[in-house]
């Protein structure tokens, strides 16, 4: 399988990679694409899908910034609903 696979990357012009790196890079389109990830998880063979987020959390959506920014917002409109009713009250 390796063999042909050279071969084909030859005829493309590309630099071959190794099979292992054609699962990561995979894993990344799947990701990219916002493929469900249970489904991912599935596709990828992974007992569980903790593996799959231990193996490639790094590149899902979401990060700390995004994280402490959803809250603030939702802290902000909780406040907002609060004084509103106060004032209402």
């Amino acid at each position: 399988m390796q063999r042909r696979a050279r071969q084909h990357w030859q005829a493309a012009g590309l630099d071959p990679i190794g099979l292992h790196e054609c699962r990561h890079t995979f894993a990344s389109l799947m990701i990219a694409a916002d493929i469900n990830p249970k489904a991912f998880s599935t596709y990828m063979g992974h007992s569980n899908i903790a593996i799959t987020y231990d193996r490639y959390r790094h590149l899902m959506p979401g990060n700390e910034n995004e994280a402490a920014a959803l809250a603030d917002a939702y802290l902000e409109r909780a406040n907002t609903k609060a004084r509103l009713a106060a004032l209402n009250g």
